[in-house]
């Protein structure tokens, strides 16, 4: 694939539950520099239960090239973004499809240049952006190495301690434990590097995975979407690529005033759809080609 003239980049946001966050990541798409290329953004509105999909369809629907789509179902995160990608690459024709978190905002006003001189010169199929939260932890890249064997087993072992400290109610004390021992990245994950597992809550679409799919693995309800992607990528000759020059800032709050039984539920809804999405990766995707 060659850069076309004019350029056209769809970005996907699958909007649940906060209007004003889904604005602000809007907001920071419409700040770039397009600098003549098109630009298309796809609001997803995985059927928010309180009417937030409604009051950001009334901001945007005057806009030009804003397109709103509602699922009449909460189809989970690959499957919700999925009904985007398949618009922006078979209705919009886009040559760029970047699939962001509505929490996510593109801090990198030059957006646009650096992702076409990536490109020009690596031939990326999924490209990865610096993502960083607000307290300064950086996402991107998620792992270096494909999760399979004693590191797959290591991860599934963990998960299942995680869910049994969870309903014992112990998981906020290993936590805390946890981050006074955080992971310091080596010089190498601050460096520009490829074929490495990318965060999901921002990736990038070139022609090269564009053409031979229709988005993410659709076999997950939550979680999990990233090991999926790269390991299609890898068994498909298709680059992954990290690039810490493109800026993101990926807005995760944690809410500090949900009582322990919510957050109780929440751990619990996250760790046993993990263990659901890596049961299907180990039988379908790694488990056939090992």
């Amino acid at each position: 694939m060659t850069i076309p003239k004019i350029v056209h980049y769809a970005f996907v946001i699958l909007h649940y539950g906060d209007a004003a966050v889904t604005m602000e990541a809007i907001e920071s798409i419409r700040s770039l520099d397009r600098g003549g290329r098109k630009v298309s953004v796809i609001v997803v509105d995985n059927a928010s239960p309180n009417g937030t999909g409604e009051q950001v369809k009334k901001q945007i629907e005057s806009l030009p090239d804003f397109h709103y789509i509602l699922n009449e179902e909460n189809l989970g995160f690959a499957r919700g973004n999925n009904v985007g990608f398949k618009y922006a690459k078979n209705e919009l024709k886009a040559d760029f499809i970047a699939l962001m978190n509505n929490d996510a905002v593109i801090e990198s006003a030059d957006f646009f240049a650096l992702v076409e001189q990536d490109y020009s010169s690596e031939k990326f199929a999924v490209l990865g952006p610096s993502i960083h939260t607000p307290v300064g932890k950086e996402q991107n890249p998620l792992r270096l190495k494909m999760l399979r064997g004693f590191r797959l087993k290591l991860t599934v072992a963990y998960l299942w301690v995680d869910l049994l400290a969870t309903f014992l109610l112990i998981s906020p004390m290993i936590s805390c434990l946890l981050k006074k021992f955080p992971r310091k990245q080596t010089r190498q994950e601050l460096s520009a590097m490829n074929n490495v597992e990318l965060h999901g809550s921002f990736l990038i679409f070139s022609l090269e995975f564009i053409e031979k799919f229709d988005g993410l693995d659709d076999r997950t309800f939550m979680y999990c979407e990233e090991e999926f992607l790269f390991a299609r990528c890898m068994f498909n000759n298709l680059k992954t690529r990290f690039n810490p020059a493109i800026r993101i800032l990926h807005n995760e709050v944690e809410n500090r005033k949900a009582s322990i039984l919510q957050q109780r539920k929440k751990r619990l809804f996250r760790v046993k759809n993990c263990l659901k999405s890596l049961k299907i990766y180990s039988r379908n995707v790694v488990g056939k080609i090992s």
